[in-house]
């Protein structure tokens, strides 16, 4: 089972949405850059491994930094996963961490926000429901609401101009819309989202192409390059292979 729930609305600018996960049986997924970085905490009964994360107990939780290519996880049999998915520069809204240092990284909450990490056996206490422990999460969040900070709005302006262009915009562009110098942008840039303002936008473009095949896109990968800015087709299938690990065409018929 996986489904998602979307946060509370003061939440919005900064998080994305929670997530579950639960399988009966163990298998694995694979999981493709999508510009977030998420909290995942083991909601479950039984220790997991995740990724580069040798070990979860119960009720521990660790963060997944921005991804810049794919990665394939084990979902234990009996496992439950409790994410929360936050948008780019929300993480370091929060947190204050310079996103940067977790980037394809996966690190203990403990060691990013103890206090959090001490507030989960409470907040997901066994008598909670589903639920009643995504509430008890989100008014943790609710409690620790960013204040406003310039930089913070910056940085998220310029998301939504990216996402807006499809990925199709450029660095020196961004940073005149956010009357910001070109070094102080991409230093800010980084630091709040863990790539680079180039990075971020292919990703989003990659994820705009991603999103069209698995709809089911039949038509000409050249045509297709050449409208979503891409030089070319090899172009196009050097990129997606790049960050989904298979080809575009591999990708289509599975």
């Amino acid at each position: 089972m996986y489904c998602t729930i979307t946060p509370h609305q003061l939440l919005q600018p900064y998080i994305d949405a929670y997530w579950v996960s639960s399988s009966a049986h163990s298998g694995r997924v694979r999981i493709l850059p999508d510009t977030c970085a998420d909290i995942i905490i083991n909601a479950g009964t039984t220790e997991i491994y995740t990724g580069s994360h040798a070990r979860t107990v119960p009720l521990e939780a660790f963060v997944v930094g921005t991804m810049t290519s794919s990665s394939e996880t084990e979902h234990a049999a009996g496992s439950l996963l409790i994410g929360i998915r936050f948008n780019a520069a929300g993480l370091k809204a929060f947190t204050g961490l310079p996103l940067q240092l977790i980037t394809d990284q996966h690190a203990s909450l403990q060691d990013i926000a103890p206090k959090w990490q001490q507030q989960l056996p409470a907040l997901l206490s066994p008598e909670k429901n589903l639920s009643g422990k995504i509430k008890s999460l989100e008014n943790l969040l609710l409690q620790h609401l960013p204040g406003n900070n310039i930089n913070t709005s910056r940085i998220l302006y310029a998301t939504s101009l990216i996402r807006n262009a499809g990925g199709s915009i450029t660095t020196a562009m961004l940073a005149d819309k956010t009357n910001t110098g070109l070094r102080n942008f991409e230093r800010q840039f980084l630091d709040h989202t863990g790539v680079s303002a180039k990075t971020f936008s292919r990703i989003v473009r990659f994820m705009r192409l991603e999103q069209l095949l698995r709809k089911g896109y039949t038509g000409h990968l050249l045509a297709l390059a050449l409208d979503m800015g891409y030089y070319d087709h090899a172009h196009l299938t050097h990129e997606f292979r790049q960050f989904a690990g298979v080809s575009p065409e591999q990708f289509r018929h599975r």
